[in-house]
């Protein structure tokens, strides 16, 4: 598997070394927005799980390998043009060496092929609307994959309802990070509950600690966008674009209509001539700011955060994932969280 799996020796110190590493998707870089704002958010991703002493894990396939830590030239290569890689077509990519953008999915089954345990990223897949049977193989990946998903939510033009009902299904635990009710990706609001809120990292770090060790696998940390700043001078206009989006894609064929399957004409971040984020060419525009990579920021810094928690408790700079091993085992970081005043 190595042959097929290369770890940048950033990424492999770090682990080696017990120090906090944090994956990155890469499908926001290859198809979620156009250039030079998604070589912007990648960077300012990146930059923001180093601003909280973390190393970024950002994957993608090239050169026929699965990468986990990128060079920045290799990050540009992704940001001109790339496929996009689930999980499901991660072999064919390898061996035709395609230049592969990353999806949740995928990047959740990379990052423990790594043993990286952390991930960081805007939304998480679901069910789309009107549409059950056409599902993101994020949810499956979820169940299957021992990785903390630390995000905004869903996005927000899914059928959240739904989409919450699979993943409880699978067995995936839903943890609000300082909130009772799971994000809609750019809303705190969408009137589903999580499993279990948590306000504290030490909390967090003891739910997954506890998660994986009674063999859960993928849990979602769900955090809400307020977290990132203020912005609600454009949640109206945002929340208008959104309803707008949803209401088109309602309309459309189901995946097996639709000409080649896949995700559609979806234009929903792309086709803004004034702004990365609109819908349908000039019938509205946000604003000319990457938020999502804000929500990718505040998602890597929370991230970061609990993975460097049992720093001041254990005297020792160990991520969560490190110090729990690979079976969820009790080493120090164990010894700090049991030492923890209720």
């Amino acid at each position: 598997m190595t042959d097929l799996l290369r770890v940048s020796n950033e990424v492999a110190d770090a682990l080696a070394h017990n120090r906090p590493v944090v994956a990155l998707e890469t499908s926001i870089v290859g198809q979620g927005l156009p250039h030079p704002h998604n070589l912007r958010a990648a960077r300012e991703s990146e930059a923001a799980i180093r601003e909280e002493g973390a190393v970024p894990a950002t994957v993608a396939v090239l050169g026929g390998v699965l990468r986990v830590g990128l060079t920045e030239a290799e990050l540009e290569r992704i940001a001109t043009g790339a496929i996009k890689v689930s999980s499901r077509d991660l072999g064919w990519a390898i061996a035709l060496r395609q230049v592969g953008a990353t999806t949740v999915a995928a990047t959740m089954r990379a990052a423990t092929m790594a043993g990286v345990r952390f991930f960081a990223t805007g939304g998480i897949g679901g069910v789309h609307r009107g549409h059950p049977e056409d599902e993101s193989a994020d949810l499956m990946e979820l169940s299957r994959t021992p990785t903390a998903v630390f995000c905004a939510g869903a996005k927000i033009i899914l059928d959240l309802p739904l989409t919450l009902e699979r993943l409880e299904s699978f067995g995936v635990p839903l943890i609000g990070y300082g909130t009772d009710e799971f994000p809609a990706f750019y809303s705190a609001h969408s009137g589903c509950r999580v499993s279990a809120r948590v306000d504290k990292p030490i909390d967090v770090a003891r739910v997954l600690q506890a998660s994986w060790a009674t063999g859960t696998r993928g849990v979602v940390i769900a955090i809400p966008p307020e977290r990132s700043g203020s912005h609600t001078s454009a949640a109206g206009p945002r929340r208008r674009a959104v309803e707008w989006e949803v209401a088109r894609l309602e309309r459309r064929p189901s995946r097996q209509q639709r000409p080649g399957g896949g995700a559609g004409g979806v234009g929903f971040f792309r086709t803004a001539k004034r702004g990365w984020l609109g819908v349908n060419e000039d019938e509205m525009v946000f604003d000319d700011n990457p938020r999502l990579s804000l929500r990718k920021r505040d998602a890597g810094n929370i991230n970061a955060e609990i993975a460097h928690v049992g720093v001041d408790r254990a005297g020792d700079l160990d991520s969560v994932s490190g110090a729990l091993g690979p079976q969820g085992g009790h080493h120090r970081f164990g010894d700090a969280v049991d030492s923890e005043p209720a």
